[in-house]
């Protein structure tokens, strides 16, 4: 059942999991204060994969992952490129604003009084990270995964190539 719910049903706007751990809401910043996410999803069964790179205002980039692994011979699409497509294929696209918490212009300020960004302690003392994963496994010996992840605070922002990447099967 969960199985079929990550690839079959996985990331539905109207599903409980989907708003409650999938979403960029309070990823981290980059140097820009800016949301810029990463995704990807499996579907062990037929072998196939879709993943995003450096997305801005995509609510739920493990969606944008799922229609490439879908509706195109991609695997991997990044920045503008990735953008496009959500744009085209209909993934919801939200302000920046809706994606920033407190919590993390807080993170990226901290970050950015260190030098270089680095805090030798931080990763003891941090007691979360924001990359959020599902592996599932169906009675039949299908394997099923998704990651999502805004990265860390203060990472470079990717910078914009007018096509974007793109890598194909």
């Amino acid at each position: 059942m969960l199985y079929q719910y990550i690839v079959g049903h996985a990331f539905n706007a109207n599903t409980q999991l989907t708003a409650a751990v999938f979403t960029g809401v309070g990823s981290r910043l980059n140097l820009a204060g800016e949301v810029e996410m990463d995704a990807a999803i499996m579907d062990g069964r037929g072998l196939r994969a879709g993943a995003v790179g450096a997305v801005k205002n995509v609510k739920n980039p493990v969606s944008l992952a799922r229609k490439i692994m879908d509706l195109t011979p991609h695997v991997l699409l990044v920045g503008e490129g990735a953008s496009q497509f959500a744009q085209e294929s209909g993934v919801q696209l939200v302000p920046m604003q809706e994606l920033i918490t407190e919590k993390s212009r807080r993170a990226l300020a901290q970050v950015k009084s260190l030098p270089f960004g680095i805090d030798p302690k931080a990763e003891e003392e941090e007691e979360e990270h924001g990359t959020v994963g599902a592996a599932v496994m169906d009675t039949a010996g299908n394997l099923a995964t998704s990651i999502s992840t805004g990265g860390i605070s203060g990472k470079h922002e990717c910078m914009n190539v007018e096509q974007g990447l793109t890598v194909t099967h």
